[in-house]
């Protein structure tokens, strides 16, 4: 090397020195700046989560009001309705009643004709059937006891079951009678 380029070479040493310094700031600068684009997204997307996280959770507890809401008028809902099926189940009862107790009433105004001829032992109701027993001084008024039993289960819906008579001595015809609802 000559003197005029070592002479070069030592007044470019401060340059180049001056050139790597201002690479590595450069480079520092770009390394910084990077970071702080990082952060800065980092930052935006923790807030989106942060918001996104806000709204759903309000979305839920909304909706676990709604669902609360929804049960409590489901339970208020079962409960008038089973109230009203109480009701209902007690009007029909009580309707079966009335209507059973018309019904023996008609069947005791039918059988008035009988009272001088016929001792009704037991009449005995059980739910949804009857049961009568008689005795029948008179065997001829058998056949029209029959008949007006016959017309009034006929007419009220029920199905009627006669025991054969039987002949007592005393006290004249003895009478099973069964009647049941169909």
């Amino acid at each position: 090397m000559s003197v005029t380029e070592a002479e070069i070479e030592l007044n470019l040493l401060p340059w180049r020195a001056q050139v790597r310094r201002m690479r590595r700031i450069q480079l520092l600068i770009i390394v910084v700046a990077s970071m702080a684009v990082v952060g800065a997204v980092v930052a935006w997307a923790g807030t989106e989560l942060w918001r996104q996280w806000a709204r759903q959770s309000a979305l839920v507890e909304q909706l676990q009001e709604r669902e609360q809401a929804m049960r409590s008028y489901l339970h208020e809902q079962t409960q008038f309705a089973a109230a009203a099926d109480e009701s209902l189940s007690r009007a029909a009862q009580r309707l079966r009643s009335r209507r059973r107790s018309a019904q023996v009433s008609q069947l005791f105004a039918l059988l008035a004709p009988f009272d001088n001829t016929a001792v009704f032992q037991t009449i005995d109701w059980q739910d949804f059937e009857l049961t009568i027993t008689a005795y029948i001084e008179k065997p001829e008024d058998l056949p029209g006891l029959r008949k007006v039993l016959e017309t009034w289960a006929s007419d009220a819906g029920w199905l009627l079951q006669t025991e054969p008579p039987v002949y007592q001595q005393g006290t004249g015809v003895h009478l099973d009678i069964r009647v049941w609802k169909t």
